[in-house]
């Protein structure tokens, strides 16, 4: 479906297709609507962030969830700073494969 530049692009391809039927989903618990955290890894910066969360989460055999990583960032604030510098690449236009277009 893709065409073949800007192919690590995808949101777009849900939102802006019309392909796909896309909605919202509500976040039910307050704790849990973080705007300006950032739990992604695009950069060696959110890299470090994410390692330090598995260093301190991760247990053999189970899933930490996400309740325990706010825990542990309420905890280690500091940790933030990390990648509190990164800003997020803003999306390219999409591109579809003439079949799709």
């Amino acid at each position: 479906m893709k065409d073949t530049t800007d192919t690590e692009v995808w949101g777009g391809y849900f939102t802006e297709s019309g392909l796909f039927k896309v909605g919202c989903l509500e976040v039910e618990n307050p704790k849990h609507r973080q705007p300006g955290l950032r739990l992604t890894v695009d950069t060696p910066e959110d890299l470090k962030l994410i390692r330090r969360i598995f260093a301190a989460l991760h247990r053999p055999e189970r899933v930490f969830t996400l309740d325990e990583i706010l825990d542990v960032l309420d905890r280690h604030p500091e940790w933030l700073r990390l990648n509190a510098h990164v800003e997020q690449a803003k999306g390219r236009p999409i591109e579809l494969k003439a079949a799709y277009r």
